[in-house]
């Protein structure tokens, strides 16, 4: 179900940023984007929120577009994070104006061939927010560990990013479960029973 938002326009600042809420679920755009860049930024986050569980969806989750964000500078620049143990999604902001990334590198799993970007990114960024939330690599971080060696290491070709370490191999196979659909990879299926995604 299509999430409707209501922008937000009680904030005191010079230069607000816009804010759209709908129940506990915000978004935030600090940098200036079209009508039609904010629309598809509402319709992705509704995506990636969808994906998740009935349980964590009750939960206030955020996702802030910012300006001078240091993490989205630079060459090496991330597209999105999130703070461990947080409920934000931190957007590039020119993730968020539909810029595009190589896509046949073999850096992320092939999900990222079938979607913008965007919508990659922030389907990625909300597997780490529900990790966060149930706290499977952290509360279990031996057993995460292993069961990342196990499953993700062995993947040559593709996943190169999900390699880095338990929390980015399950934000990397959820995002792939999710955008690819179950059935679309073994590992992001195995995952998937593992860590009750689909209850």
């Amino acid at each position: 179900a299509k999430l409707l938002y209501q922008r937000n326009s009680r904030r005191r600042s010079t230069t607000p940023p816009r804010a759209y809420r709908n129940g506990n679920k915000t978004v935030m755009v600090e940098p200036k984007l079209t009508q039609s860049q904010i629309r598809e930024l509402l319709d992705d986050f509704d995506f990636a929120l969808s994906a998740l569980p009935p349980r964590a969806r009750r939960e206030a989750i955020e996702l802030i577009v910012p300006s001078g964000d240091k993490m989205f500078a630079g060459s090496n620049a991330a597209g999105g994070y999130v703070i461990a143990g947080g409920r934000r999604i931190h957007l590039a902001p020119a993730i968020a104006k539909g810029r595009q990334w190589p896509r046949s590198n073999g850096w992320h799993g092939p999900y990222a061939k079938m979607v913008t970007t965007k919508r990659g990114t922030m389907t990625h960024e909300m597997g780490h927010v529900l990790d966060n939330i149930n706290g499977h690599t952290k509360d279990r971080e031996a057993a995460a560990r292993q069961f990342h060696r196990e499953h993700v290491v062995p993947l040559e070709g593709e996943f190169r990013y999900a390699h880095k370490n338990a929390q980015e191999g399950y934000a990397e196979m959820f995002a792939q479960w999710v955008i690819g659909g179950p059935g679309s990879h073994p590992v992001a299926d195995t995952y998937a029973r593992r860590y009750g995604w689909s209850q």
